[in-house]
């Protein structure tokens, strides 16, 4: 009796092959939460929360909003928390008081403020942060603000294709390197914006 394989069989075999990949991999939330604060300068940490197996954290990409008519950053005071001799830390671009009302759905998109900022690993074959060693969260990245209003509560967000994306195409990127020296994208499950 000769079995024939149907189109149903294989695309539920490839289905489930890569949600077992996707498991092994693990995944990362994204957090912004308040941390030093002198006088109208008030700073925030992104931090990550890993899941899955242990890996290096490799370079990174970050992009957040904020309302420009409320806070002001204060570039210079900007900071890497991981090991310098590791990683390279840059505000690679910085923008406020863009208008662009109309463009999407951000409250203060009047006063549009953005940032992007890069962490590069410096040498994939040396070690980085390790990922999944230690649980809980891992301070990555500071960033402070002068505060010329009270802010309001989402004064400031994590960017992400179903939020921001008609704002620009730069996104929150993480990727990691595994026991193998293979660099890969580390997909973010949450981002959990200031909630204040």
């Amino acid at each position: 009796m000769k079995k024939t394989v149907s189109m149903y069989q294989i695309l539920l075999l490839l289905f489930l092959s890569s949600q077992v990949l996707l498991v092994g991999q693990g995944e990362a939330d994204v957090r912004l939460v308040p941390s030093v604060s002198e006088g109208e300068n008030q700073c925030f940490d992104l931090q990550l929360l890993y899941s899955g197996k242990e890996v290096t954290l490799g370079s990174q990409n970050y992009r957040l909003f904020y309302n420009s008519e409320s806070m002001r950053l204060i570039e210079e005071k900007s900071l890497m928390h991981l090991r310098s001799d590791h990683y390279a830390f840059k505000v690679v671009q910085h923008n406020a008081g863009i208008d662009a009302s109309g463009v999407g759905d951000i409250a203060f998109e009047k006063n549009l403020g953005f940032i992007n900022a890069t962490i590069i690993l410096n040498d994939p074959r040396m070690t980085g942060e390790r990922l999944g060693k230690v649980s809980g969260w891992t301070p990555v990245i500071q960033f402070c603000f002068e505060q010329l209003k009270t802010p309001n509560k989402g004064d400031i967000i994590l960017a992400r294709k179903q939020l921001t994306s008609d704002y620009g195409r730069a996104f929150i990127e993480l990727s990691y390197i595994d026991d193998t020296g293979a660099i890969s994208s580390l997909p973010i499950k949450n981002y959990l914006d200031l909630d204040r």
